[in-house]
């Protein structure tokens, strides 16, 4: 069955070619309309959400005509073909969308008589309706009421008088004050108005939002995980420590110290060489470095391995710990001094 419904028209832009663009509502869900049986019984009928909005319907109505009023043969109103389309065709709708309950469009307008109808309109302050014309399946609900179903898109109207989907479905202007064309931007290379960077803004915006509490989690779960391996490395760490410590210390050394990472490092300095100064200002990073070294040096000190006779008959200490005694500890006592 085919129908003609009423819609309206937003926004307003000049191309460079002269025609206009115009966002119009074509359609509204969930609306009743009138229409009149060859019996003049009245009946109503609407769109639900559902079949308005569906994909097959939203499709349907992309890059079909645009007429100045609804195209008539021999008296009768009828549909866009390819047999009288460039006798009515005043341009193409170019994109359609959801908003408000409405199934809008871009209208571009092409014919110089339809723009010249609608700077008139405009001119003089007057609306100018939109009429859907489209196919549609009509399935009863109530005595008088009816529901189209299966709509496929055929052309929509400019009208100069009323249409019955009611006076919300009209063209309303939106001009600027430089004699009605949109301001223009460049976007990725594209020309685009200022709807498409406000949507395209809005966009950015939510995928930058997203992107943050991404970022956040991630982070968090990262310094989760470095917590956790912090942790286990501090634990590693301490159990080399003691396990060094014990081949150093005799068993009341390390029993007096064990409980206390940092002293059993320094009770195994003191152990290697005396006369090291507790006192002594001295990080952590430099305490791990001389007990590494003094634990070396305690291992290469080990008699069976390190020590040869001299000339004289008597034995030579060549260990570690002579080089410790006699260079390492003196360079770092030095050098913590020059600090100071």
């Amino acid at each position: 069955m085919i129908r003609f419904n009423l819609g309206e028209m937003t926004h307003f832009e000049v191309t460079e070619e002269g025609f206009l663009r115009i966002k119009g509502y074509m359609l509204e869900a969930d609306k009743y309309m009138d229409y009149y049986l060859e019996s003049n019984q009245r009946i109503k009928e609407k769109i639900n959400y559902q079949n308005l909005f569906n994909y097959n319907t939203v499709k349907s109505f992309e890059y079909k005509t645009v007429t100045l009023e609804h195209p008539e043969e021999n008296g009768l109103l009828t549909m866009i073909t390819n047999e009288n389309v460039s006798k009515h065709k005043k341009g193409t709708i170019i994109s359609v969308f959801e908003e408000d309950n409405k199934l809008g469009a871009i209208l571009q307008v092409e014919s110089k008589d339809a723009i010249d109808f609608i700077n008139q309109k405009r001119a003089s302050g007057e609306d100018i309706q939109l009429s859907a014309g489209y196919y549609a399946n009509i399935v009863q609900i109530n005595k008088d009421e009816y529901i189209q179903t299966n709509i496929v898109g055929n052309h929509v109207a400019l009208l100069s008088g009323n249409g019955r989907a009611g006076t919300d479905i009209k063209l309303i202007y939106n001009y600027k004050e430089d004699g009605g064309n949109t301001m223009k931007f460049k976007w990725n290379g594209k020309e685009v108005d200022e709807n498409t960077i406000y949507q395209e803004a809005v966009r950015l915006n939510q995928e930058n939002e997203k992107n943050i509490k991404d970022l956040k989690d991630k982070t968090k779960e990262f310094n989760e995980l470095k917590e956790d391996y912090d942790a286990l490395l501090s634990e590693r760490n301490d159990e080399e420590i003691k396990l060094k410590a014990q081949e150093v210390l005799n068993s009341e050394e390390y029993e007096k110290a064990k409980d206390d990472t940092k002293e059993l490092m320094k009770a195994v300095i003191m152990n290697v060489n005396p006369t090291f100064n507790e006192s002594e200002d001295i990080d952590e990073d430099q305490l791990i470095g001389v007990f590494n070294f003094c634990y070396e040096s305690s291992e290469n000190s080990k008699p069976d391995k390190k020590t040869k006779l001299n000339n004289d008959g008597k034995s030579e200490d060549t260990t570690e710990r002579k080089k410790f005694n006699s260079g390492y500890f003196k360079k770092f006592r030095s050098k913590s001094k020059e600090e100071k």
